[in-house]
């Protein structure tokens, strides 16, 4: 499947609208590989104009808006995606005559709420929305980057991180200073990057590699959860291992499919805004090169200690 993208959804709230939204948009985006953004759905409670629709607006790919009941708040995000040079799908379940004028003249992805019409919709869209990707710039050596925001703040952060690790297949790396946001919480996402881990290293040819800076205390929950929350059959061993490091210049999420990278600031000050950027093609020369960077700083016994190996 696509790396898992983002796309801004912009649809009044409530009544057909959930359900136009449930059982056709939600689908349509998923299945073509993209994560779709709703910001009603977002948990993020302070600054909700930046925060909830400006900053996720800002990094989408591509922005679906439904002004079936030309709806105001719908409306302004239409016009502030315009003005970003969003990429636009407009969609509307009313007669387009009734829409504003400036509305009108834009190409109007009709559908009906009623009978087949949400069905039927979700199968259009798809196909839009996949058709879109088609024109999407690549360099020539099929490289994408995509930057998700920073560390703390990706739109849908417990469905982008928890994909990422589901979809890894032969290969998981998992590189951070303290690795503390997975290992440590009793939450879906810690339980999830368990059966990942799980499922990687029964896989035939599988390969789980963690790395952390080497305090004490962090090493000792790694090991702790990793005795813990694994249970592999005696075909794993060998297949996770856990090392140590007093030095780090990134931390990096890595499967077969794709890398994503957080770049550590100078400042400690900072450090919660390193970016997260993914790289989406793993047969491009910079993903093949960072695999290849993070191999030789593990295998590195001046730098990196081996803690733990199953």
């Amino acid at each position: 499947m696509p790396s898992q993208g983002l796309v801004f959804v912009a649809i009044p709230f409530g009544g057909i609208h959930d359900e136009v939204y449930n059982r056709a948009i939600a689908p349509a985006i998923a299945g073509a590989g993209y994560r779709a953004y709703r910001a009603d759905a977002s948990a993020i409670n302070r600054d909700i104009l930046n925060d909830r629709i400006i900053r996720p607006m800002q990094i989408s790919e591509l922005g679906l808006f439904d002004v079936s009941t030309n709806n105001p708040n719908v409306l302004w995000e239409l016009g502030f995606a315009r003005c970003m040079n969003l990429p636009e799908l407009v969609t509307s379940f009313a007669d387009v005559k009734d829409a504003p004028f400036d509305i009108r003249s834009s190409t109007i992805l009709r559908y009906s709420p009623v009978g087949t019409g949400i069905d039927d919709f979700r199968s259009e869209l798809s196909t839009h929305i996949t058709a879109w990707r088609t024109l999407l710039p690549r360099s020539d050596d099929g490289l994408h980057v995509r930057c998700h925001g920073t560390k703390f703040d990706v739109p849908g952060a417990s469905d982008f991180w928890r994909h990422l690790h589901e979809e890894a297949e032969v290969r998981l790396i998992l590189l951070g200073r303290t690795n503390k946001s997975w290992l440590t919480k009793e939450d879906d996402e810690t339980i999830a990057l368990a059966q990942s881990i799980t499922r990687v290293a029964e896989h035939p040819g599988g390969s789980v590699t963690i790395i952390s800076n080497n305090d004490p205390d962090v090493i000792q929950y790694h090991v702790e959860f990793l005795r813990a929350r694994l249970s592999l059959t005696p075909t794993a061993q060998g297949r996770v291992e856990y090392y140590s490091s007093s030095t780090a210049n990134y931390g990096a999420h890595a499967t077969d499919k794709r890398l994503v990278l957080l770049p550590y600031a100078h400042s400690e000050d900072f450090r919660d805004l390193s970016l997260v950027l993914e790289i989406m093609n793993p047969n491009s020369r910079p993903y093949k090169e960072y695999i290849s960077d993070i191999h030789r700083y593990y295998k590195d016994r001046r730098i990196c200690q081996k803690n733990w190996v199953w």
